[in-house]
């Protein structure tokens, strides 16, 4: 026990120090998790995807696109296919876009 002894002057760094490395350990644990959870997410798409030929299922992926020292982001996409969410949107916008001009020549039609 002697060589934990402290003296009050440098109380505080041993208390940082200590901590320091304590959230070391902890950011590798959850680092390790958000891995983990992001390849789980990744199988169970492919596992309850349409099997009809399987390409599908197998384009699935983990990527990770952001770490830092304490923190780790994981994307899990679709490899350069099935992109029907962007063409959805953009043809939601466009339809948008003819509504509203349908609604001005409809306008301009009834003010003649």
């Amino acid at each position: 026990m002697a060589s934990n002894r402290v003296k009050i002057d440098s109380m505080a760094a041993a208390i940082m120090e200590g901590l320091q490395e304590y959230a070391d350990l902890a950011t590798d644990d959850v680092k390790k998790a958000v891995k983990k959870a992001g390849t789980e997410v990744k199988k169970q798409i492919s596992g309850t995807a349409p099997q009809k030929s399987g390409k599908y299922a197998k384009s699935w992926t983990a990527k990770t696109t952001k770490e830092t020292s304490n923190a780790l982001e994981v994307t899990v996409h679709s490899r350069n296919r099935y992109q029907v969410l962007p063409k959805i949107i953009e043809l939601w916008g466009l339809n948008v876009q003819t509504d509203v001009q349908s609604k001005k020549n409809f306008a301009q039609l009834n003010a003649r």
